[in-house]
């Protein structure tokens, strides 16, 4: 999913408001924000000048985190020539890294989970050609991903943070002229990456390994509807991001999976069961299932955005800033802002297309495969499992995204002690989490790869393995890089995502001809780990870090989540002895009943060691020192 003062560069700039300054609270009777956004703006009736005074009061309040302006990297004062802006944003408590992206989360986590689960029908329903549809899917996802990634450049999320900033100015003008032009650059985008994926399209398909390179480029331009409107869709969802609103983007988000979805298992269905057609037109139809969905999230968007039209309009015309404003000149830097995000947000599809452009020609002169067994780890590793570990990865993801206002306010206030108390805590929120996750998939890997894939390759437990420790380090680069970016190091965070994808590159070759698929796995790995410890010495050299806290904490959750890998391992044996051989619904039951054991193993471990509190905060703080052993 999810901005700055140069950006206002071009009228005068506004100062921070003072305490005196900030809107009251509204009073008791008063609806609150989320009530008023939920208000029936169709009702003109109710749109008396009080009701948009109080609406206009309670919109501001809710975005006073932004009381500067956005850009805050060192490429914009080379463009300016002035110094950085940072944004401020409030955080008092550090339990607020683990709501402020409750509903983000939510959102993204829905749309991993059931990303994952669609494929047990899809896959049941292709029966033997699943491995070559798997193939050829991911053959069409990989390039449709870093073009989407491009398409959207990270300027939504700018668009979004901007908008908040003009909303607690009460500039709503400012903030209608910002949307509506860029409403126009993200359709242009969108024009633009579509037409150019259509015209690649055969030259992406020829160097993926599939065996059929035209039926992989029919695949990749099922993919170019969704390009044109996903921009304007992230737009929108920017745009009520701005109102400091998170529901409708996590709506929409599980709108668009669901519809997906939906449109997915139908069309396959009809195509393998009613009209027994190819594998080939199930996968056009399934890859065509991103527009669906992206369909019916814009529809909802627009809906929610006509809704509270009335109100906004209101809100414009009470607007009585003089300032002029720059329009062309806001969007221009806000474009550059946008470049350090695509390129360090893009870091793990870049790797993935990278593994898409040379995992077949590496094993074809390496190996005495065939191309149908090529093709067949290519999808395994391209699809089965990414989806799989992605899932824990967007654990990371969201704890991330709501750790940058916190880390961005304090470094930009010179509080280097506290910027390093909340970097600490926010990697052992990750390490609490994460850790556990992949370790307990590790343990568990022929359970779970045959859960979602029955007609799957022999070869997926094995590389589940792998992947779930490598799911490690990718988190571990989502938070670190995004934390770099907090402290305006944007620059440093790319150059050193740089130096990760050239060891990627350097060491494709050998590790994949030495261990085949396996070694695609740990030349990424290897990569994103030289990212994350450069990343690690900058924020090392940038604030003071308590290791003497930190380390003895992260050394009890690894001891925790070793015994919770023992014993799921353990426990997993026994059931398969006492079960046998089992269809997919009782591996279901086997892998919940093992899931039961680890989280009860691993939470009684950490309640022992007294680090509840990392995840729970001082939530039930009685029942947490009571639980405590160990000090």
């Amino acid at each position: 999913m999810e901005l700055e003062e140069e950006a206002v560069a071009a009228h005068p700039e506004p100062q921070a408001a003072r305490p005196t300054e900030r809107p009251q609270t509204a009073s008791p009777e008063s609806p609150s924000l989320g009530q008023q956004l939920a208000f029936d703006l169709t009702d003109t009736q109710a749109i008396t000048p009080e009701a948009i005074q109080a609406y206009s009061d309670q919109v501001s309040q809710a975005t006073q985190v932004f009381t500067e302006p956005i850009l805050t990297d060192q490429v914009l004062e080379e463009y300016l020539n002035e110094d950085d802006v940072t944004i401020e944003a409030e955080l008092n408590e550090k339990q607020t890294i683990v709501k402020g992206a409750t509903w983000l989360t939510f959102g993204n986590i829905f749309s991993r989970i059931l990303g994952a689960i669609y494929v047990i029908p899809w896959a049941a329903w292709l029966g033997a050609d699943y491995l070559n549809a798997n193939t050829l899917y991911s053959a069409g996802y990989q390039p449709y991903a870093l073009f989407l990634a491009i398409g959207t450049a990270g300027f939504p999320s700018a668009i979004a943070k901007q908008m908040a900033y003009y909303h607690s100015k009460k500039q709503y003008r400012f903030a209608d002229q910002l949307f509506k032009a860029s409403m126009i650059v993200m359709s242009l985008m969108g024009l633009v990456t579509a037409t150019a994926l259509f015209f690649v399209a055969p030259a992406l398909a020829a160097a993926t390994p599939t065996i059929d390179h035209a039926a992989a480029t029919l695949v990749i331009r099922s993919l170019v509807p969704p390009l044109v409107i996903l921009p304007v869709m992230s737009l929108l969802r920017g745009y009520f991001q701005g109102y400091n609103n998170m529901v409708p983007t996590a709506v929409s988000q599980i709108l668009e999976q669901i519809a997906r979805v939906f449109y997915m298992l139908a069309a396959t269905y009809a195509v393998m069961k009613l009209f027994n057609g190819a594998a080939t037109t199930a996968v056009i139809h399934s890859t065509f299932a991103a527009f669906i969905g992206a369909a019916v999230s814009l529809v909802y968007l627009i809906f929610v955005y006509l809704r509270r039209l009335p109100m906004i309009k209101a809100l414009i015309a009470t607007d009585q800033s003089r300032d002029e404003f720059d329009l062309m000149k806001t969007l221009r830097i806000m474009l550059i802002d946008s470049v350090p995000f695509i390129l360090v947000g893009s870091g793990i599809i870049i790797a993935q297309n990278i593994d898409t452009y040379t995992f077949g020609q590496i094993m074809g002169y390496t190996s005495s495969l065939l191309r149908s067994e090529i093709a067949e780890l290519y999808g395994v590793l391209s699809l089965d499992v990414n989806k799989l570990i992605m899932i824990i990865i967007s654990l990371a993801i969201g704890i991330s995204l709501s750790s940058l206002p916190a880390i961005t306010k304090r470094f930009a206030e010179q509080d280097k002690e506290g910027t390093g108390d909340l970097i600490q805590h926010v990697i052992l929120l990750f390490s609490f989490v994460m850790l556990p996750a992949a370790v307990g998939m590790a343990s568990i890997p022929t359970e779970v790869y045959q859960l979602f894939y029955a007609n799957g390759s022999h070869s997926g437990p094995g590389l589940l393995v792998t992947a779930s420790y490598m799911s490690i380090i990718l988190g571990l680069y989502t938070i670190l890089s995004t934390i770099l970016q907090a402290m305006n190091f944007r620059r440093l965070s790319i150059w050193h995502l740089l130096i990760g994808l050239v060891v990627k590159v350097v060491l494709q070759f050998p590790l994949v001809a030495l261990f085949q698929a396996q070694g695609t796995f740990l030349s990424t790995g290897l990569a994103f780990l030289v990212s994350s410890l450069l990343m690690w010495r900058t924020i090392h050299k940038s604030v003071p870090l308590r290791y003497n806290e930190m380390t003895p904490k992260l050394v009890k959750m690894l001891v925790g989540t070793a015994l919770m890998g023992v014993s799921t391992s353990i426990w997993a044996q026994v059931l398969n002895g006492l079960m046998g051989p089992v269809g997919r619904g009782m591996t279901f039951v086997k892998v919940i009943l093992v899931v039961l054991v680890g989280v009860f193993v691993y939470m009684t471990v950490m309640a022992l060691f007294g680090l509840l509190p990392i995840l729970f905060g001082s939530r039930k703080k009685d029942l947490q020192d009571k639980m405590r052993f160990f000090s």
